[in-house]
């Protein structure tokens, strides 16, 4: 059973598969969604007031 999983995990993709580059642009995406939520949050008054 446990070995089935490791087969499972192995195919989706190994930690060594990434590449420097991928790693960096995942970070770099991950950065610009926060600033953008960051932005929202930062209006003066809710929308909605």
């Amino acid at each position: 059973m446990a070995n089935l999983f490791q087969q499972r995990r192995s195919r989706i993709l190994p930690h060594s598969e990434l590449k420097p580059e991928d790693i960096s642009r995942r970070k770099h995406q991950r950065s610009e969604i926060g600033n953008r939520c960051r932005a929202i949050c930062q209006l003066p008054t809710p929308l909605f007031e």
